[in-house]
């Protein structure tokens, strides 16, 4: 039998963390009954690196049909979300929630709640249609796991609720955004600490983080502290914004550069140090240096 597939629509995953904010880390899949009724309806699913593509076969049972046709006759469908990196949430914006005992759940109804029919219009300035209330996934987003839920053998990363209409537009998005937090860098390499008037500055502003300040990392082994005034978003590209200096004069800004290109954080190492008080419920980021 001749078969000819069309999208019907697409899914795309999306992250500001990453240069070209294609997040390729999640993997979709239909649920068991999503899987019927995309059997049932001349349908499939196509993954991709940063989405899925949902087609639908237009000579189905041997006679022409169109986009609305499939769309109009599937009724609702439901994916299941797997998430392939283990760092995910040290460079996500933090949702404030118990991350442990809640799932995403993405639709394009009202709200989230799985079988809500109410549709709505997600729309951000720039026409993109979006299956979360906001202009990035937030905590409204999430909801408790319940494992009586026959699709949920076991607590997923998410879940998409999809109410197919005529209407439906082809492309949605999901979209997270990076995190913000308070850089610190830890001077912990022994000539460093032994510079003059040592200062972290932000080269193209000449904005200085607050420091040195020493501080015990271990019993024998002590550091200097720098901290960003302001929280700051993370990057995977970092652009070369601040530099490590010394013989600082804050009357004449005048400074020798001793490193000219700090790393920004990294999502797979994670530290924890003693600050001061002023410091201490800040959300931080640790830089070694």
């Amino acid at each position: 039998m001749m078969q000819q597939y069309h999208k019907a629509f697409s899914i795309f995953f999306k992250h500001n963390y990453f240069p070209d904010e294609k997040l390729r880390s999640l993997s979709v899949k239909p649920t068991a009954e999503t899987s019927l009724i995309l059997r049932n309806n001349g349908g499939m699913v196509v993954p991709f690196q940063d989405g899925v593509h949902v087609l639908y076969d237009s000579l189905c049972y041997g006679s022409k049909r169109l986009r609305t046709d499939f769309l109009e006759s599937a009724g609702y469908l439901e994916f299941l979300i797997m998430n392939k990196d283990h760092h995910f949430f040290n460079y996500t914006s933090d949702f404030d929630t118990d991350i442990s005992g809640n799932y995403f759940f993405f639709t394009n109804a009202g709200s989230a709640e799985p079988n809500n029919v109410v549709l709505a219009t997600k729309e951000t300035s720039n026409e993109t249609v979006l299956l979360h209330a906001t202009e990035y996934v937030g905590k409204e987003d999430m909801i408790p796991v319940d494992l009586k839920n026959i699709n949920l053998f076991s607590k997923p990363f998410g879940l998409i609720g999809i109410h197919l209409h005529g209407a439906l537009e082809e492309n949605l998005n999901i979209s997270f955004s990076t995190i913000s937090t308070y850089w610190c860098y830890v001077v912990a390499t022994d000539y460093l600490q032994e510079l003059v008037n040592p200062a972290i500055l932000n080269k193209e502003t000449e904005e200085l983080f607050s420091g040195p300040e020493p501080a015990q990392l271990s019993e024998d082994k002590k550091v200097l502290l720098f901290f960003s005034r302001d929280p700051i978003p993370h990057r995977q590209q970092m652009p070369h914004t601040f530099q490590l200096v010394e013989e600082y004069q804050p009357e004449t800004h005048y400074y020798k550069v001793v490193l000219p290109a700090l790393p920004g954080p990294s999502p797979q190492h994670i530290s924890s140090i003693k600050t001061s008080k002023e410091h201490q419920n800040k959300k931080l980021s640790f830089i070694f240096i």
